[in-house]
């Protein structure tokens, strides 16, 4: 099976080849990951059988252009179906997904291995098997498609998913109940669309999705780039270097030409994202009121489709996928694994448990939503959950019926002297400076370069050394880590603001330093307001450009953030470490100042510095 890699682009660009239309329209499938007819009755997280039948083993794809109501001509492809590659006259259920990379792959140069479709990228080989329709469509401005692309998570790219969902709806291999997947951007159209509430939408199945883009793009008001300039040239070489499948009437690909004369390259990704470094940003080109799912809330639930959402604790969304958890009021169910965005680099055996989870629970929730067959999904816990307990993403899964699971209580530990962390409130005040280190970083290999590398999670050593770090003496008992570690910092500066990152590790006895969570936040955008959507009782900044407030040099301020949540056990024999650094060079755009600042971290009682864990309690 193929995998998708960040945000469902199934083939790397190893694969350039020529542009020429291919004439296959039926592809066999392989054998599924198990058989029915032999199975027992069946339905529980990562189980299924003998609910519904495999009776497909083919399917045969069409591919044409459907004009949206402007005009511009979008890509569709459609694979229905089919035993030895005669395609079912049946009217069948529909899932499809709308991506702004490719909706089809040429495998092999000149196209020789033939055209990887939405089917081979999603992994829902299954799903046809079973009896669905699989459709995939470009986004106007991408791949094969007309049109300009109008920016991150454009309101056209909603409005055209409209027109496509509808149409999908009304031809003659639909039955009209429709469903969506894919992951990343392609996940996030899901419920861009869902927010306009079409008539036949009938259940999604989204995969690693924001929740507010503002926090992905700018978190604690400070840039991400390593996440977007990598985004930017993935886009970029998917779009205008590594061909597109043209349709099936464009056999020499003279309107596929035309088509990427059109495209994205108008609308700079970097600049533009950079440009819009507050909430009240609102240009034609961008708007964090338009440009963002959690400006459309209320309306995603008042559509309240049934939703199976799969994210991953490191992946790039794990606060939004906890967001989602606490805001969405449709029918909800939950998976949250070990693995990163796109498992591209995720040890094997994550891999493959990824895809066969991914595989048997859309099965199950289509079958269900789609096909009214009673197996039970909606009777069973809410979220199913990983809890990291290793090396290499180790883990053991649970369950419960909602987050946060039962048991678990804040601990405090506080920031002392000689450079400790302790249960115990301080009682004498001190201060520990620390020169901004411009080269100070997490690293290359972090959850925020997922697409072209592997995350790495043994190297905390290095960024602890050249950080301002406090460790707890080695830990008596394993604890379970369960949420967001919730951040109080007194700190001053002798420049007028601050850039400030915490990375927390823990440390085995010989040194290594495993990574465990960070979070950031700009000292001039600290000012915090209520949050316009449930966030457990998290610390919320409004990040308005009307409530900037610069530091007067020597002046405390407390700084009060949240880190990404986790579900990790720290062990026993270890000890936690918070780092304090004033940069991430790898994957931020931090402040550059005429002369080089020292930061004081205020400790003792008037300023009591400190981390706040949420530990899961023994039950």
């Amino acid at each position: 099976m193929k995998r998708a890699f960040l945000c469902g682009c199934a083939v790397a660009l190893a694969l350039l080849a020529s542009g020429s239309a291919l004439a296959e329209t039926c592809h066999q499938m392989p054998a599924p990951f198990q058989l029915d007819s032999d199975a027992e009755r069946i339905s529980e997280f990562g189980q299924y059988a003998g609910y519904s039948e495999a009776i497909y083993d083919s399917y045969v794809r069409t591919s044409s252009y459907l004009p949206m109501s402007d005009g511009v001509r979008l890509a569709v492809d459609v694979m229905v179906p089919a035993t030895d590659c005669e395609a079912t006259s049946d009217a069948l259920p529909v899932l499809w997904t709308f991506s702004p990379y490719k909706r089809a792959y040429l495998d092999g140069p000149g196209g020789a291995g033939g055209v990887l479709t939405a089917i081979e990228d999603q992994g829902v080989e299954d799903l046809v098997r079973h009896g669905y329709v699989i459709a995939a469509a470009s986004i106007r401005g991408t791949a094969a498609s007309f049109g300009e692309y109008h920016g991150l998570f454009a309101p056209i790219e909603a409005r055209d998913a409209y027109e496509i969902n509808e149409w999908l709806a009304a031809q003659p291999f639909s039955n009209g109940r429709i469903g969506m997947i894919g992951g990343s951007y392609q996940g996030i159209t899901q419920l861009a669309l869902a927010a306009l509430d079409p008539p036949h939408l009938e259940a999604m199945f989204p995969s690693v999705i924001v929740f507010d883009n503002y926090e992905i793009v700018h978190p604690g008001g400070i840039f991400r780039h390593s996440l977007w300039s990598n985004w930017a040239q993935l886009r970029y070489n998917l779009d205008m270097v590594m061909p597109s499948v043209p349709v099936d009437d464009d056999p020499h690909g003279l309107l596929l030409n035309q088509a990427v004369n059109q495209h994205w390259i108008r609308w700079p990704v970097v600049q533009a994202l950079r440009a819009a470094n507050f909430r009240d940003y609102n240009q034609p080109t961008f708007s964090w009121a338009a440009n963002n799912l959690s400006t459309q809330l209320d309306a995603i639930n008042a559509a309240a489709i049934p939703m199976y959402l799969l994210d991953g604790w490191n992946d790039v969304f794990a606060t939004d996928m906890l967001f989602w958890a606490a805001n969405y009021e449709g029918p909800l169910r939950m998976m949250i694994g070990p693995w990163t965005h796109n498992s591209k680099h995720d040890p094997q055996p994550v891999v493959e448990e990824r895809d066969r989870l991914t595989a048997v629970e859309m099965l199950r929730w289509f079958d269900y939503w789609l096909k009214d067959i009673d197996n039970g999904i909606m009777d069973q816990d809410a979220i199913e959950y990983t809890v990291l307990t290793g090396p290499d993403l180790a883990h053991e899964w649970r369950a419960a019926p909602s987050w946060p699971p039962a048991g678990i209580e804040p601990e405090t530990l506080y920031f002392s002297a000689g450079n400790m962390l302790t249960d115990d409130a301080p009682s004498q005040s001190g201060a520990d400076d620390y020169e901004l280190d411009y080269n100070a970083t997490r690293g290359p290999n972090s959850r925020f370069y997922d697409i072209n590398i592997p995350v790495t999670y043994d190297t905390m050593a290095a960024t602890n050394a050249r950080a301002l770090t406090y460790m707890t003496e080695p830990l008596s008992a394993d604890m379970e880590l369960m949420g967001f570690p919730v951040m109080t910092l007194y700190v001053s500066s002798t420049a007028n603001d601050g850039d400030f990152h915490v990375f927390v590790s823990q440390v085995e006895p010989d040194g290594t330093a495993w990574y465990v969570t960070e979070g950031l936040l700009r000292a001039s955008q600290r000012q915090q307001g209520e949050a316009p959507w449930e966030n457990y009782g998290l610390p919320y900044q409004t990040h308005t450009s009307a409530d900037v407030q610069t530091l007067r040099p020597g002046e405390i301020v407390e700084l009060n953030f949240y880190l990404i949540p986790t579900s990790m056990v720290l062990h026993e024999g270890n000890r936690l470490a918070v780092a304090i650094t004033g940069a991430d060079a790898d994957n931020t755009t931090g402040i550059v100042f005429d002369e080089l600042p020292t930061i004081s971290l205020h400790r003792g009682p008037d300023h009591p510095s400190s981390i706040e864990l949420p530990i899961q309690q023994q039950q």
